[in-house]
């Protein structure tokens, strides 16, 4: 998601991204170890959830499958099923 938000000019950090691992009883996600990605221009959050929500919304719709992308980046072509370049990182630009 930080690489989404970067990829529309909206700047973010991943917070807590080292304790990702940590699980409670029966395998449940203890939610404090949980990563956040926190927007660092706060004027910039409001756009920053639209383009989640619009994401989340969309997901998938926009491109066939089975299609590979090319990342604007690094031009590395990764499959369908991923958001961000597996080479540099960076999300993938839709359109």
């Amino acid at each position: 998601m930080r690489a989404f938000l970067g990829s529309h000019g909206i700047e973010a950090i991943v917070v807590g991204e080292e304790q990702a691992g940590c699980w409670g009883i029966e395998g449940a996600a203890i939610p404090e170890s949980l990563p956040v990605v926190s927007v660092l221009d706060k004027d910039k959050v409001k756009r920053a959830r639209e383009l989640i929500s619009d994401f989340e919304r969309n997901r998938g719709q926009d491109a066939k499958k089975d299609d590979p992308w090319r990342c604007a980046t690094c031009g590395e072509e990764s499959e369908a099923r991923f958001t961000e370049c597996w080479q540099c990182g960076a999300g993938r630009v839709e359109g």
